[in-house]
């Protein structure tokens, strides 16, 4: 009983402290982070309180039951709470601002830099030779500092993809079926260069806010509702098409074949609707941060800050320069359950805090949001303040050191977006 009352609680206080930003902020950072809390700790506390438990086939220890699990139920609730106060008394609107030709030209600027920055990565990964995608990418950032610059900063415009596009549809630069139809092409696109299905999600969250706008909601929401189950299917099936598709190189019978073991193999082991949520909302992040706190911290093994700070202060440095560069903690994770190896486990926001922070984690994590949210604001332009609600959203899924990279990328942004102003006032 006690654990259904702890995540309850949780959920509650995770949906009031959403729907006070809601109503409170535009698109922008602190509502991103806000979401991506509801996202990747709030519905995988729903379907914890629905099915009594998130199983992790593959990782003893990490599977998460709501009758025996208190303390991790009692820390996420303490960090619900904690982002609940925060929000209450500390974080005020989010505005965004986009009105001109000026902001036509940057953010289609942004658009392209993004599809070629997108080439030149896959192009220097060597996927199209062959490979695992992970060892591919593992090589090409461990090389030199251009490749480490251009990768970092795709990372990031794949992320403002959709607010980028958001933004051109409010200028008109885009009508509502122009967007419709660039935005499957990026999603399909980076399904395919970069394998990151987080992408799948930004594209129809974009989508979901210009359908509102244009007054198209209900209709959106209906052909939703049909692909839903299409796209669930997908969502599970995608980790073993990603590991499989470059494998043989940039060959159509091996993307084909990529596909068919996906499904096949899904379809033999049986999966559940329970295993389609977990793959959703990655459900089994939870039972990470579960052994962090029954085995990393009882171990002695926190890392004060190295995987949050020290890692991001390191973000630019490849590796062959700085041979013991910090690891994020979702390499640590994977390195420590499995061994050395390609793997990387993720844990979210609340996860990493409490691997560096233990306790203190809860009421350190929305105060380092908070204020690197203010920085971020503060160094990029208003009118790209949209883009940051995914940007903040990316990082529950990435990790702090991914809001560092963003500083740094839309730092470069401002200072070239001054520029431009400045010639054409010239």
């Amino acid at each position: 009983m006690i654990g259904y009352l702890l995540c309850i609680f949780a959920i509650l206080v995770i949906a009031a402290t959403l729907l006070k930003a809601v109503n409170e902020n535009s698109i922008g950072y602190w509502l991103g982070i806000l979401v991506g809390f509801m996202y990747f700790i709030g519905f995988p506390l729903v379907q914890l309180l629905i099915f009594g438990e998130i199983d992790n086939k593959d990782i003893s220890g990490a599977s998460l039951h709501i009758s025996e699990d208190y303390n991790v139920l009692y820390v996420l609730l303490g960090t619900a709470i904690s982002f609940f106060i925060f929000n209450l008394f500390v974080v005020g609107g989010d505005a965004s601002e986009v009105k001109g030709r000026h902001e036509v030209v940057m953010n289609t600027y942004l658009v392209g830099t993004y599809f070629v920055l997108a080439v030149s990565v896959f192009v220097m990964s060597g996927k199209a030779s062959g490979g695992h995608w992970i060892e591919n990418y593992d090589t090409l950032y461990s090389g030199s500092v251009f490749a480490v610059i251009i990768g970092n900063f795709n990372n990031v415009l794949r992320v403002m993809f959709p607010g980028l596009l958001i933004n051109l549809y409010r200028l008109k630069f885009f009508n509502y079926k122009q967007s419709i139809y660039l935005m499957l092409f990026f999603a399909i696109f980076e399904l395919i260069v970069s394998s990151n299905r987080i992408i799948m999600l930004f594209s129809i969250m974009a989508l979901f806010i210009i359908a509102y706008e244009e007054g198209k909601i209900q209709k959106f929401i209906f052909y939703m509702i049909l692909v839903a189950p299409l796209l669930m299917q997908f969502n599970l099936a995608f980790p073993i098409i990603r590991g499989l598709l470059w494998s043989n190189g940039a060959e159509i019978g091996s993307a084909v074949s990529s596909v068919d073991v996906a499904y096949s193999t899904r379809k033999s082991d049986g999966s559940s609707m329970q295993d389609s949520i977990t793959s959703l909302f990655e459900s089994e992040n939870l039972g990470m941060i579960k052994v962090i706190i029954n085995e990393i911290e009882p171990a002695n093994l926190l890392y004060f800050g190295e995987t949050v700070y020290v890692k991001s202060l390191a973000t630019f440095i490849p590796r062959v320069w700085w041979e013991h560069k910090p690891d994020s903690l979702s390499l640590r994770m994977a390195e420590y359950i499995f061994g050395p190896g390609i793997l990387s486990l993720n844990s979210t926001l609340v996860g990493e805090a409490y691997a560096n922070f233990g306790l203190a984690a809860i009421i350190l994590l929305p105060i380092n949001l908070y204020f690197m949210g203010r920085i971020l604001m503060r160094v990029s332009p208003r009118y790209l303040h949209a883009t940051l609600f995914y940007v903040a959203m990316a990082a529950w899924r990435f990790d702090f050191s991914f809001l560092v990279t963003a500083f740094i990328f839309l730092t470069i942004v401002s200072v070239v977006d001054l520029i431009v102003k400045q010639r054409k006032e010239v």
